[in-house]
C-alpha cells in the first residue's frame, strides 16, 4: 500500500484496547434472506445497543455495513438494506458516531508517523505481508492512543503505562527507519516482528498483540 490513509480502523482500535465494545458472532435464524439479524445467545438491549447512536453493524460474510439501525430487540437487530442468512458472520460495534470520529482522527494523525518511517526506507510502494500489515495496524493503534488523546475512545493509561507504550512506539519507528524491521514482502530484516511462537495465534491481530506484550514486558 502507498503511504497514505490509516492502517487500522476504529473497530480494530476498539478491539485492541477494549473487550466489551466489539462483538463478533453469527446469525442463528435458521433460514436465509432475513431482513434482520437473529442471535438468541446475545441480548442486544442489555448490551446497550440503541437506535440513533451510530452503532455500526457489519455482515462480514456479505461485506455490507451500516451505522443506521432501525430497531433493536433483545435478540434481533434491524437495519434498512441489510439481510442475513443463517450462519452469516457479523460484527457489532457499540462505538457511537462521535467516538468513532475521534478514533479515526487519531488513527489518521498517527498514521503519518508510520508513513514518515516507511518513506525513509522507500517502503511505501512495496507489498506488505499479512503479518506486516497486522503489525502496522497495531502500531497505528498504539501511537493513536498514546500520542493523540481524544476525550472519546482513549484508553485510560497510568503515567507508567503511557511511558511504556510511547517508548515502544518510538523504538518501532526507529527500527523501521534503520531497516532492522523490514516490512516488505520477501524481506525479514534483523528484527522482523513475525517470531515463530507468534505464528501459533489464530485471531485477528493476535500475533502482533503477543509481540507487543512481550516487548513491553521487557522494556
Amino acid at each position: 500500500m502507498a503511504c497514505s490513509g490509516r492502517y487500522a480502523e476504529a473497530y480494530q482500535y476498539a478491539d485492541f484496547w477494549y473487550n466489551d465494545v466489539i462483538l463478533v458472532s453469527d446469525d442463528k435464524s435458521g433460514v436465509a434472506g432475513n431482513a434482520f439479524l437473529t442471535d438468541d445467545q446475545v441480548n442486544f438491549v442489555n448490551l446497550g445497543c440503541t437506535v440513533g447512536r451510530g452503532h455500526e453493524l457489519t455482515n462480514i460474510t456479505s461485506g455490507v455495513a451500516t451505522e443506521y439501525l432501525t430497531a433493536v430487540q433483545n435478540h434481533l437487530l434491524y437495519a434498512n438494506g441489510m439481510t442475513f442468512d443463517d450462519g452469516d458472520q457479523y460484527r457489532l460495534s457499540l462505538l457511537t458516531l462521535i467516538e468513532r470520529a475521534g478514533i479515526e482522527s487519531a488513527l489518521d494523525l498517527s498514521a503519518g508517523d508510520i508513513h514518515s518511517a516507511l518513506m525513509s526506507v522507500n517502503a511505501c510502494n512495496c507489498s506488505f505481508s499479512t503479518a506486516a500489515l497486522d503489525y502496522l495496524k497495531k502500531l497505528n493503534c498504539i501511537i493513536a492512543a498514546s500520542y493523540y488523546h481524544r476525550n472519546c475512545g482513549t484508553p485510560r493509561f497510568t503515567d507508567e503505562m503511557k511511558g511504556q507504550y510511547l517508548e515502544f512506539a518510538n523504538n518501532q519507528l526507529a527500527l523501521i527507519r534503520s531497516g532492522e524491521v523490514e516490512l516488505c514482502e520477501g524481506y525479514t530484516g534483523s528484527t522482523f516482528p513475525a517470531m515463530g511462537w507468534a505464528d501459533q495465534s489464530v485471531t485477528e491481530f493476535n500475533a502482533a498483540q503477543i509481540i507487543v506484550n512481550d516487548i513491553i514486558r521487557n522494556l
